[in-house]
């Protein structure tokens, strides 16, 4: 009997870690003016990816990254099926953004910039609270008017199970076999 018992709780245990949606975090912080920028996915409490993106002096963007999984080659179809599928599935629980941006001798650009960031901020709240049930919102928007400063940092909390995951993985190999039988006939 007790043997039953805790069979049953080892697969509960499982069942519910399949099922039941885990958070993962996605944060970014973007320089325009140095053209650098720093990312980071993390699952749980592990990095996942993280990195950095910057301009070189050819002026072509680079990314560098902890773990080299950006620097294979995929399948872009695959990937960009996989993408929609994840998007679809994902519940976002928190966005909080940060941005610092203003021109020296300009205090009417720094205002209107701040301004017009803080008004496509709300709409994308406002798109948000539509889609999503718990969406919790935090902004600082913070004009410079004495440097040129154009500074973007987001945190997005999302969740995910691990059962949408691999409906999301199943959904999109079956679309792009579709697509690669549709592109061999013609």
């Amino acid at each position: 009997m007790k043997l039953m018992l805790i069979v049953f709780f080892i697969l509960l245990f499982l069942v519910l870690i399949f099922l039941f949606p885990f958070k993962t975090r996605f944060m970014c912080h973007v320089n325009v003016f140095d053209m650098k920028g720093f990312y980071s996915i993390k699952i749980w409490r592990f990095n996942f990816i993280c990195g950095k993106i910057y301009s070189n002096p050819d002026g072509k963007i680079k990314s560098e990254n902890s773990i080299g999984v950006i620097n294979k080659e995929y399948d872009k179809n695959f990937v960009k099926l996989l993408a929609i599928n994840f998007a679809k599935r994902l519940d976002v629980h928190k966005v909080e953004i940060f941005f610092t941006g203003g021109f020296k001798e300009n205090s009417y650009s720094s205002a209107v910039l701040c301004g017009s960031v803080s008004s496509m901020v709300q709409s994308l709240y406002s798109y948000l609270t539509q889609k999503y049930d718990y969406v919790r919102l935090y902004e600082n928007i913070v004009p410079t008017f004495n440097e040129n400063n154009l500074e973007l940092t987001f945190d997005i909390v999302l969740s995910i199970s691990i059962f949408k995951i691999f409906v999301s993985i199943i959904k999109s190999n079956i679309a792009n076999n579709k697509f690669k039988e549709r592109k061999n006939e013609g």
